[in-house]
């Protein structure tokens, strides 16, 4: 697991973190990006929406279980669980004079999962998302 500062001048480090560790895990380069595109989204979003206390913190885990690659990632911004709005409703099916500015980014997470889960624990956003672990 690795602790970064909630700040956007961190985002090269968590995308770096994601990338390496993708790596050492075996996966193959498509999965360690997709892991990227995910990581970057959630990061971003908890900047952007989560108005986490200042000095907040976000932490990251990868880890292969059963030819899966599972990304962890915590928040201690407001309680919001990105996987409530159904994805039929989704903006990108919308006709585009109708789409909302936003929410691209869960369809994007969710192309790419098998399984995602999140929960509030400790006052902390818990998100969980699997991926095909695609060894390289």
């Amino acid at each position: 697991m690795a602790d970064f500062p909630a700040r956007l001048d961190e985002l090269t480090a968590v995308l770096a973190f994601v990338e390496r560790r993708s790596g050492e895990l075996g996966t193959s380069r498509d999965v360690a990006l997709r892991a990227a595109l995910i990581a970057e989204e959630l990061f971003v979003n908890c900047l952007r929406h989560g108005l986490a206390p200042e000095r907040s913190r976000v932490r990251i885990e990868l880890q292969c279980v059963d030819g899966e690659l599972e990304l962890g990632f915590e928040d201690e911004g407001l309680a919001f669980d990105p996987f409530t709005r159904p994805l039929a409703d989704a903006p990108h099916l919308r006709p585009p004079h109708e789409r909302p500015i936003g929410g691209l980014g869960v369809v994007l997470v969710d192309s790419f999962a098998l399984r995602r889960d999140y929960r509030r624990l400790d006052a902390r956003n818990c998100v969980r998302i699997w991926l095909p672990a695609g060894t390289a």
